[in-house]
């Protein structure tokens, strides 16, 4: 049987500092469901000024499943994330801001929702 898809989408502006562990985070909380699901990590560079761009690139080379769509201007977050929508190949999306609190537990305290998702799914996380 094959696996399903989920599509992370991590809308990153100058997070040099977080890009490596939310990659990290996101990596060591869908561990668990390796079985039942793949993922995609798709990272939406919205005209960072900083380093974000060349760890991503970093994180992709070794990462087959870390993509990158970088904007050569900032488009702002809601135009930033359905873009990310549409690159998606998964079979649920679930978006997050790489500047998030607590990551890690915002998901562990969602995964009945990951193991739940339908087709065409879309998961937002709201503060």
């Amino acid at each position: 049987m094959k696996k399903k898809l989920i599509s992370i989408i991590t809308a990153v502006y100058n997070e040099e500092l977080m890009v490596q562990e939310v990659y990290e985070v996101i990596k060591k909380t869908l561990a668990p469901f390796a079985k039942r699901y793949e993922y995609e990590h798709i990272f939406m560079d919205n005209c960072s000024t900083d380093n974000t761009l060349v760890l991503l690139k970093k994180l992709a080379a070794k990462d087959k499943r870390v993509k990158i769509l970088s904007y050569s201007k900032n488009f702002g977050p809601v135009k930033t994330e359905l873009m990310g929508y549409k690159y998606s190949s998964g079979d649920a999306v679930v978006t997050f801001d790489a500047n998030m609190k607590d990551l890690e537990e915002r998901i562990l305290s969602n995964t009945s929702k990951i193991t739940a998702l339908p087709r065409h799914a879309v998961w937002r996380e709201l503060d």
